[in-house]
């Protein structure tokens, strides 16, 4: 009999322990489900953030935390400041299965328990785990899908980014929002001081430490130097709030004294390099890894979110007239707009990494003007086709060290770029003093290539001969003319500069120099 009793028992232990296991880790077709009864309100997904229907909804939910999801079906979680607890019901599983993965089954509740556990993580190694779980699809237009997540202050300010009309006219909610929007900027001001400080430790490092240890004799003023730029670097990381980057400048400004004065340059490398000093920021990366993606924090100079700023920007112009109003507008500008000394800056490391590629010498590119600040967003193919401009020049403009020195140039070619600025706009020169243009044999060759005919050419004159550098796919000519083996690079910037207003023109003297004038029209500028 107790054989019996022992079989049903374990019978009943079996069915048991089946059901839990089956639950927890069997694949459930999505079906029609109701909001789980342990969470009183469902977790809102907006569709389409710019709707009004979506901005009556986000009014309607504003409490709650949100998956915005806009247009091209790229999440963005979203939580508003006032929430007090962040909630992942099965409902929001539910709506993300039938909005992204279609008639895919997922584990739903895997799912549900992975985005709960995100919401509620407080590590960011227990939120990355998480977050590498979470399915990845690719919905029709062949867009990756990713959450997107945000921590800290700026977690539960984004919720307002899509929708203007939150604003209120109350006092009291006006004096918040300024608030919430200040932080917001503070954030995205904080992302790119960071990464602003980051160049510069870069190019002390690649560069001007580089040219110390070529060049420097004397150690003394050797230790000036770096000292000198790391009490910059110092200033900047105190303004910042990064404390890691400050502990590891002071130690390195420790070390520094103690090296002997006897150490010679070939030892004063190796220090200097041992003791870390590419390192510097490496804690306070992670720490800003938080609020900007990692491939930001790597690329050569940080543009921030321009869509974004526009909506922030929307948002303050909702307020009522006050000078908090003006101080946000004015931070706004300078996060947007970036001053044209360092945009000389980028085509400097650019024009010295390339001339030492080519076995060129060059200056640094010297800048001659007014010092304005431009919106990076509205100019920036322009800026990217200066490069052209830049790669030309040293390409085929300037000569080798020795063909220089032999017809009485210094060795190191000269690059310049100019700006003025008036009512209308913007007037840009730049100017390399190279072999110039050969304008005969730019002729020849329209010729050979049956561009024009014989009687066309010999009408031209030299203004006209120039000006057919900027015709697409002229050109694929030797060194001797000059620029115009890359015509189609010059082509595509005239006709930026065209679409936009502008224009560009090319002058040139053989042997002695080449300058290309550009006129852009005033758009937004700001002194």
């Amino acid at each position: 009999m107790w054989y019996v009793i022992l079989v049903l028992f374990l019978m009943m232990f079996v069915s048991i322990f089946s059901y839990y296991v089956g639950k927890k880790y069997s694949v459930t077709i999505k079906t029609d489900h109701k909001p789980s009864a342990k969470f009183s309100e469902p977790v809102h997904i907006v569709e389409d953030a710019s709707s009004e229907d979506a901005s009556n909804s986000l009014m309607e939910h504003s409490p709650f935390a949100y998956l915005c999801v806009s247009s091209d079906l790229i999440i963005e979680k979203t939580v508003n400041q006032t929430a007090e607890k962040l909630f992942a019901t099965r409902v929001l599983e539910q709506k993300i299965s039938e909005l992204l993965f279609e008639k895919q089954p997922v584990l739903q509740e895997s799912f549900d328990i992975m985005l709960a556990s995100l919401f509620e993580a407080h590590d960011e190694m227990e939120r990355d785990k998480i977050i590498n779980l979470l399915p990845d699809r690719v919905n029709d237009y062949g867009k990756s899908i990713h959450l997107n997540y945000y921590f800290d202050e700026i977690q539960g300010l984004f919720v307002y980014l899509s929708d203007v009309s939150l604003i209120s006219s109350s006092a009291e909610e006006s004096k918040r929002k300024i608030a919430e929007l200040e932080m917001v900027i503070q954030v995205l001001k904080n992302q790119k001081d960071y990464i602003e400080l980051k160049m510069q430790l870069s190019r002390l490092i690649n560069e001007e430490l580089e040219h110390f240890f070529t060049f420097a004799e004397d150690i003394h003023t050797f230790k000036s130097f770096i000292r000198h730029k790391l009490h910059s670097l110092m200033l900047s990381a105190v303004s910042l709030g990064l404390k890691n980057s400050v502990t590891m400048i002071e130690y390195f400004e420790e070390s520094l004294d103690k090296i002997p004065m006897d150490t010679s340059v070939v030892q004063m490398h190796d220090k200097l390099y041992k003791m870390g000093i590419s390192n510097i920021m490496e804690e306070d990366r992670k720490i800003i890894s938080n609020y900007v993606d990692e491939e930001k924090l790597d690329a050569r100079y940080f543009t921030v979110d321009h869509e974004a700023i526009n909506q922030i920007e929307m948002m303050i112009k909702a307020l009522p007239e006050s000078e908090q109003k003006s101080n946000l507008m004015n931070r706004i500008k300078t996060i947007r707009f970036v001053n044209i000394v360092d945009i000389v800056a980028r085509f400097d490391k650019y024009a010295l990494d390339l001339s030492k590629k080519l076995n060129k010498k060059v200056y640094p590119i010297q800048f001659i003007g007014e010092k304005v600040l431009i919106d990076e967003a509205m100019y920036k193919e322009i800026i990217v086709g200066f490069i052209e401009l830049v790669t030309n020049a040293l390409d085929h403009g300037i000569e080798f060290p020795g063909e220089r020195f032999k017809i009485g140039k210094p060795e190191h070619g000269t690059l310049t770029l100019g700006l003025t600025v008036d009512q209308t706009g913007y007037r840009i020169r730049f100017t390399d003093d190279g072999k110039g243009v050969d304008v005969n044999a730019i002729k020849n060759n329209l010729y050979e290539t049956k561009r024009f005919g014989f009687d066309e050419i010999v009408q031209m004159t030299d203004s006209d001969v120039l000006d057919t550098i900027f015709m697409d796919g002229v050109f694929n000519m030797n060194e001797d003319a000059y620029h115009f083996n890359k015509g189609t690079g010059l082509f595509l910037l005239k006709e930026r500069l065209e679409n936009m207003g502008g224009t560009i023109q090319v002058s040139s003297k053989q042997n002695k120099y080449t300058t290309f004038d550009i006129y852009l029209p005033s758009m937004k500028l700001d002194a």
